[in-house]
C-alpha cells in the first residue's frame, strides 16, 4: 500500500490543537483537554504531520525504523482530526502488526460499512473512542446534561455531549450506542 509522498517528505511542525484554557471542559472537577490525543501521541514517540489529503483519507500511521509518523488530513474538521490521531495512536499502542496503516473516513457509514470486520480497525476505533470519550466521564456528563434539562431531546443531548468532548455528534452517537445508552439515528 503506498503512502502519500507528502506525508514522508514534508513533515510540518504540529499545528496548534485547541489548547486555550477557555476551550477545555471541566467535567467532574477533571480538566479535560481537547488536545490530549495529540499530546499522548507525541509522548508515545509519534510525529504528527498535518497535510491536505484526498477527502476520503482520514489519516495514516507510518512506522519506520527511526520514527513513527501520524499523518492527519488537515482539510478535515478538527473533531475528525482528533479522532484520527487517537485512532492511529491506537494502532501504535495496541502494537498492531504492520508498518503502514491507511485509514479512510470511517464514521460516514452505510449499513454495510458499519459492520466492520477488520479486527485491528475495530480495536483502533475502540481505543480512540475510549481515549476521547472515557466511559466514566461520558456517563457523568450525560447525567449532568439530563439533570440540567430533563426533557432534552436525544439529538440535542448528543450534540451537547459531542461539544463537551470535542468530537463530532456522529462519534458521540456511536460511543453512546456502544455503551448501550442510545442507538444511532
Amino acid at each position: 500500500m503506498s503512502v502519500p509522498g507528502a506525508i514522508r517528505r514534508n513533515i510540518k511542525a504540529p499545528e496548534p490543537q485547541w489548547t486555550s484554557a477557555k476551550q477545555d471542559s471541566s467535567i467532574g472537577g477533571t480538566r479535560y483537554s481537547r488536545s490530549h490525543a495529540a499530546r499522548a501521541a507525541e509522548v508515545a514517540g509519534a510525529i504528527i504531520a498535518y497535510q491536505p489529503l484526498n477527502s476520503e483519507l482520514s489519516g495514516v500511521l507510518v512506522k519506520e525504523q527511526d520514527r513513527v509518523i501520524i499523518g492527519v488530513n488537515s482539510a478535515h474538521p478538527k473533531t475528525r482530526q482528533r479522532f484520527t490521531i487517537a485512532h492511529e495512536l491506537g494502532h501504535l499502542v495496541l502494537k498492531h502488526k504492520g508498518e503502514v496503516f491507511v485509514d479512510r473516513t470511517v464514521l460516514r457509514r452505510d449499513g454495510k460499512s458499519s459492520q466492520a470486520v477488520d479486527k485491528q480497525e475495530i480495536e483502533a476505533n475502540g481505543f480512540a473512542a475510549a481515549l476521547l470519550m472515557p466511559q466514566a466521564l461520558v456517563l457523568e456528563r450525560l447525567e449532568y446534561r439530563q439533570n440540567e434539562k430533563p426533557t432534552i431531546a436525544p439529538k440535542e443531548l448528543i450534540e451537547l455531549l459531542a461539544k463537551d468532548f470535542g468530537v463530532s455528534a456522529e462519534a458521540m452517537g456511536y460511543r453512546l450506542a456502544n455503551l448501550g445508552i442510545f442507538m444511532p439515528a
